[in-house]
């Protein structure tokens, strides 16, 4: 039986993937004779800095304008973000949580328009966000389980070929990448924050992310993106190792609404991450676009087979308790 999903793209790599996702899920439905167009099980949210959808040059449709959560409203600069984070730490904790932010003296940067291949500046922008990130969520988790999206579900699993059974649990997808600035900033608070969303719900747990590797964007030459992605893997692979956040993180979230750690299988982030890079020694991609159209064919085969679900979710629970 297929499963609902929630597929999040974090910043510009992310979202084009989930732009050429929806094209895949799409023509595959209309082979099979569905007419329901893309259902609400399958939930599609876009993270970014933008307040304005970007990336036009992408050869496919943008995300319904519901589907896009912009964390930097209009008319908003850095320095009203930073502000807003620093007011909400108790006195004694501001010293540390200011530390890997940076200074609202020194940036220009128009975040605006994204968050300019910094890193350290996407995350600022995720973590002034991460109540609004957790009321889109749940917005999505409502949708994607309702009784009748539910039906729905069942409906299209008897065309794609899917076993009978009951529903089971939501699989939870995010794409990023590791090399720039919103998305490498963004990705870990982000996960924290849906896994809040669920109110402690065991699938939310064994989230999957999907990590564009700084190869893919050799044709961007920007010194920016090995340290990014140094970063990003260091606070990724320490995360999967512990399931308590510092004292100033947690109460940085709590601030936020977001209630996060201290189970014994939980982990700080995705539970399992996969980088995907440009090429191998058999496969060259050749470009960005061929690799999120690649990864995008992919992800739409896992949401259309129960097989692969049924198989990845048994991987998921046996791996992520172990």
């Amino acid at each position: 039986m297929l499963r609902p999903f929630l597929l999040v793209g974090v910043g510009g790599s992310g979202g084009k993937t989930l732009r050429a996702v929806r094209q895949h899920l799409l023509l595959k439905l209309q082979q099979v004779g569905w007419e329901g167009g893309m259902p609400d099980a399958w939930q599609f949210l876009h993270i970014d800095s933008p307040t304005i959808q970007d990336g036009r040059e992408f050869p496919a449709p943008f995300m319904d304008p519901d589907d896009y959560l912009s964390l930097v409203p209009t008319g908003v600069n850095y320095d009203a973000i930073y502000t807003s984070i620093v007011q909400k730490i108790p006195k004694n904790l501001q010293t540390e949580v200011e530390k890997p932010l940076p200074s609202n003296q020194e940036v220009i940067v128009p975040v605006s328009l994204g968050a300019g291949a910094f890193r350290a500046i996407g995350r600022t922008i995720a973590v002034a966000g991460l109540d609004k990130v957790q009321q889109k969520v749940r917005t999505s988790i409502a949708k994607m389980t309702d009784g009748r999206t539910v039906l729905d579900l069942q409906n299209l699993n008897g065309l794609l070929g899917g076993a009978e059974g009951a529903v089971g649990s939501p699989i939870v997808i995010i794409v990023s990448s590791i090399a720039g600035g919103s998305g490498a900033g963004m990705f870990l608070d982000v996960t924290e924050a849906i896994k809040s969303a669920t109110n402690g719900q065991p699938w939310a747990d064994t989230t999957f992310s999907i990590l564009y590797a700084p190869d893919v964007f050799n044709q961007i030459a920007t010194e920016a993106i090995p340290p990014n992605a140094l970063g990003a893997m260091v606070e990724t692979m320490a995360g999967s190792w512990t399931n308590v956040p510092t004292e100033a993180t947690s109460q940085l979230y709590s601030a936020y609404g977001l209630r996060t750690g201290g189970r014994p299988e939980y982990r700080i982030g995705p539970a399992f991450n996969y980088v995907v890079g440009r090429k191998n020694k058999v496969v060259d991609f050749a470009s960005q676009t061929n690799v999120y159209n690649s990864v995008s064919a992919s992800i739409a085969g896992w949401m259309c087979d129960d097989r692969i679900q049924d198989s990845m979710a048994a991987y998921a629970v046996a791996n992520h308790a172990a």
